[in-house]
């Protein structure tokens, strides 16, 4: 049997399989939840009228924006953590596909917000 120093999969994270499957729940009720926050923002800078100030479909695409943001890093550190890990780092190219969906996605989600509060009438 081999001393955990001389194990080349010393460090590396074996994952259980309830944990698996735990993480994944995360992550689609994240997904769900981001979808749904996306949806209340719409739903109420629809629902602000003409007749009050602008400014509020601001508020509410910025707020939805914020918060869009904070569940994106929440996936992102459960992302991370399937990546197995050695004393050199995260493999490197573990997050770029990721990345650059999750940018562009995020983008995507601040102009349709950013663009309904200003063209909403």
């Amino acid at each position: 049997m081999k001393t955990p120093p001389d194990d080349p999969e010393f460090l590396t994270v074996r994952p259980n399989p309830a944990t698996r499957g735990l993480e994944t729940f995360v992550m689609v009720l994240s997904g769900v939840s981001a979808v749904g926050v996306l949806g209340v923002a719409i739903l109420i800078m629809l629902d602000i009228g003409s007749s009050e100030a602008q400014g509020g479909r601001y508020y509410v695409a910025v707020a939805a924006i914020l918060v869009l943001g904070a569940i994106e890093s929440q996936i992102a550190k459960m992302v991370q953590r399937r990546v197995k890990w050695s004393l050199l780092g995260p493999e490197p190219t573990y997050n770029r596909p990721y990345t650059m969906w999750s940018c562009l996605v995020m983008l995507v989600c601040g102009a349709v917000l950013i663009g309904l509060a200003y063209f909403l009438p």
